[in-house]
């Protein structure tokens, strides 16, 4: 038979616990009456709150075992978890455009100058830039963008330290299949060494300067997008001959300009990318800025014979030091790939009048070396100046030009 206790205070006789039910039953309290207490609370079982359980003014919830939330878990400061955190549905950040969920990640829309301004400070983080609209990550000391990597076809292909090359020996097409940046060198053909026949306005005349090398143009991460890309490469100069332009992606290196000649009109050595060399008499042609530069100097007398060296990409060509030495070629550039390219065509001393004399070294690059009678080649796909020479054989032709192009595999 049921039946119901009253009263406004229960108190313990002695002590200050009180105990009500027992091991095996329970304990209801009728009503909308408030349990209130100002001491701890301890409970061995289960605890079941139908409405709202309210902490205020909680420092710590210590739990050994699993909390469960069924309708969220709001934290307005700051939450530190040792452990794994395992997340059924979705994480949404509501203070930006980040996201986590099932089959999706959201890395945040920012713009440059918001990036700029600190969004991103550690290693690894990524965005995406609404601005250059694409996927970004900070390395730790600079912005890359994530893309798909660069695919071409065209010329003579080859890998090195994470490079792919393109080199093009002769006229062809860059086709570019799938976009990215690239480096390039562009080289123009060298120009012919003079000399090497009659003096006078007939033939090419003698004591012949050395050719300037052809004129070298560099592209640094250039973006191309998806096409067709002509190449042109320029041939080189044969005896006194200019050598011939080099183009690619709107770019042009100027060609080698030839070596000067004894005869009316042939003294000075030609303009162009890099100047040819004068003869005896004759002074250097000037080499095109930023490409090249000036030939040399011959001895400047009618008894020296000494011829001046080509210009180089590098360098200048050498004035003839003296009336029994001709003029070194100029050294050439130096590429990423470590190769050198550019050389200007080395003078030459007359077979007459300097007994004992020294010819004209080619510059590094492709120069081809001055001699008395038949100067040097230069080298081929280098854009090498050819060689001077006096009698009866003729100046060195100028190299061929190259044009590579290299980008990140």
């Amino acid at each position: 038979m049921a039946s119901n206790l009253r009263v406004d205070t229960i108190l313990p006789s002695t002590g200050t616990n009180v105990a009500i039910g027992t091991a095996s039953g329970s304990v209801t309290f009728l009503g909308d009456t408030d349990i209130s207490t100002n001491g701890d609370v301890t409970i061995g079982g289960n605890l079941g709150v139908g409405g709202v359980l309210t902490y205020e003014d909680v420092a710590n919830i210590d739990s050994v075992g699993v909390i469960t939330a069924r309708d969220g878990l709001r934290v307005t400061g700051i939450a530190t978890i040792t452990g794994d955190v395992k997340v059924g549905g979705s994480v949404e950040i509501t203070d930006g455009t980040s996201f986590l969920k099932k089959h999706s990640v959201g890395i945040g829309t920012t713009t440059t100058a918001g990036r700029n301004a600190g969004v991103g400070t550690a290693m690894g983080e990524m965005i995406y830039n609404a601005a250059d609209a694409k996927v970004q990550i900070y390395n730790g000391t600079q912005w890359l963008n994530l893309t798909a990597p660069m695919a071409a076809t065209g010329g003579t292909t080859s890998s090195s330290s994470g490079f792919k090359y393109h080199q093009f020996n002769s006229s062809g097409t860059f086709a570019v299949t799938s976009p990215g940046n690239i480096d390039a060198i562009i080289v123009a053909g060298g120009g012919g060494g003079g000399g090497g026949q009659q003096s006078g306005n007939n033939g090419t005349g003698l004591h012949g300067g050395g050719g300037g090398g052809g004129g070298v143009v560099t592209l640094t991460n250039t973006y191309l997008s998806s096409g067709s890309y002509s190449v042109v490469i320029g041939d080189g100069g044969g005896t006194y001959q200019n050598g011939n332009n080099s183009t690619f992606n709107g770019s042009t290196a100027i060609a080698g300009g030839r070596g000067g000649s004894e005869g009316s009109g042939k003294s000075n050595g030609a303009s162009g990318g890099s100047g040819g060399g004068g003869t005896y008499n004759g002074t250097g042609g000037s080499g095109t800025s930023g490409q090249g530069n000036d030939g040399g100097d011959g001895g400047g007398s009618s008894a020296s014979y000494a011829t001046g060296g080509g210009g180089g990409a590098g360098a200048a060509g050498q004035d003839a030091p003296s009336t029994t030495v001709a003029g070194n070629g100029g050294n050439g550039t130096t590429w990423l790939n470590g190769d050198i390219y550019g050389g200007g065509g080395g003078g030459c001393i007359s077979v007459v009048g300097t007994p004992g004399g020294t010819n004209g070294s080619g510059g590094s690059g492709g120069g081809g070396a001055g001699a008395s009678s038949g100067g040097t080649n230069g080298t081929a796909n280098r854009g090498g100046g050819g060689g001077g020479s006096d009698r009866p054989n003729n100046g060195g032709s100028g190299g061929k030009g190259v044009v590579i192009i290299r980008y990140e595999e």
